[in-house]
């Protein structure tokens, strides 16, 4: 079963996830977001592929924009219509593809 998280356990989450991220991740319209900058399109598309391979292990599936260098990606978890534990492990994840 999968739980809602409240502000205060988003809050603590958000901060784990940012300690060690090149760029910070924030929470927009109840949402997980984060923009990534590469250096081509080339990049850009190798990291949403490695991206999909994550998101179908942990059967969680992000929505995600590319534009040329650009990704964007945003997460939650519908079947509680706001964010759970299961966005933020998919984002750190997300984190061990650039390091």
């Amino acid at each position: 079963m999968v739980n809602r998280l409240n502000q205060q356990q988003i809050d603590e989450a958000l901060q784990n996830l940012n300690a060690e991220a090149e760029q910070p991740w924030r929470v927009q319209s109840a949402q997980l977001f984060k923009d990534f900058q590469f250096r081509d399109f080339r990049q850009a598309f190798g990291f949403i592929s490695q991206l999909a391979l994550l998101a179908e292990q942990q059967n969680h599936h992000p929505r995600w924009c590319n534009e040329y260098r650009k990704v964007e990606v945003s997460m939650t978890t519908h079947e509680v219509d706001g964010l759970s534990e299961r966005d933020f492990k998919l984002a750190q994840a997300i984190e061990t593809i650039l390091s």
